[in-house]
């Protein structure tokens, strides 16, 4: 899958009737992480969790030539599990990526320090798509 195509499949089109309940329901998951903001070295990132993004750009860069810039730097590290597989799979292997080369606790104090020592301003959510 690349950035261009839906995460999930095709949307139905207008020409397409959506019918309640004629399928079963299709979940996929992922679990990215993004940090975003002013970010003076994305490399330092990377070297801090020893991770290459699978996203990155620049405050002002642009998609494509008739997209407007983004508005702020960019990191984001999503882990390659399959879609199908469930969610704690995906959250999982997304802790595992993080702290393979800075071991810590399972603690959220622990994350935000680590967030800290970048020096980065963060926020944390979660989105679950169903």
């Amino acid at each position: 899958m690349n950035e261009h195509e839906p995460p999930c499949g095709d949307p139905p089109t207008d020409k397409e009737p959506v019918i309640l309940g004629a399928e079963e329901p299709y979940c996929c998951f992922s679990a990215t992480l993004r940090i975003w903001g002013d970010i003076p070295d994305l490399n330092d990132i990377s070297r801090h969790f020893g991770l290459t993004p699978t996203h990155s750009h620049r405050k002002g860069e642009r998609r494509g030539p008739h997209s407007p810039g983004y508005l702020h730097d960019l990191w984001s590290y999503t882990v390659p599990v399959e879609e199908e597989r469930p969610l704690e799979e995906h959250i999982l292997a997304l802790w595992e990526a993080i702290t393979a080369r800075r071991p810590v606790s399972r603690s959220a104090i622990n994350i935000w320090n680590c967030f800290m020592q970048l020096e980065i301003p963060f926020g944390v959510s979660v989105i679950v798509l169903a």
